[in-house]
């Protein structure tokens, strides 16, 4: 027999597991690319329209670049069409294209300058940075 004595009792638990914040916020970002300079840490206190961070220009600017080319070169093949629609109405009066072949080329004018606007309105401005 044993006698029974009063002391500390501390059980050993061990536990695996995930931990995970109570309120998570998704975040997305207008534009992607490579922070340059990071002027607040994790815990600090920020306040409205305080500058968290800042981007590489140059990305951006590729985007831009990228899509002011888009919009010449549908330009491009609106003056082109636009040209060959102009040339066809000139040769009709001759009759030496069919007339089937001159209102072919509306419908691509229409075309080409439609494709041309929307990238102007998809352009990244570089002062969102």
């Amino acid at each position: 027999m044993q006698q029974v004595k009063a002391g500390d009792f501390a059980a050993s638990v061990t536990l695996t597991g995930d931990v995970q914040a109570r309120v998570q916020a998704d975040l997305s970002f207008r534009v992607g690319g490579k922070i340059i300079e990071r002027n607040v840490d994790v815990g600090d206190h920020v306040s409205a329209n305080q500058v968290l961070a800042r981007l590489d220009p140059k990305d951006l600017q590729t985007n831009v670049d990228s899509a002011k080319a888009e919009v010449f070169a549908e330009q491009a093949r609106v003056t082109q069409t636009s040209a060959a629609f102009v040339r066809q109405q000139k040769l009709l009066p001759k009759a030496t294209p069919a007339r089937a072949n001159t209102t072919r080329p509306r419908p691509p004018c229409a075309a080409a300058r439609a494709r041309s606007r929307p990238p102007r309105r998809n352009w990244p401005t570089p002062a969102n940075n």
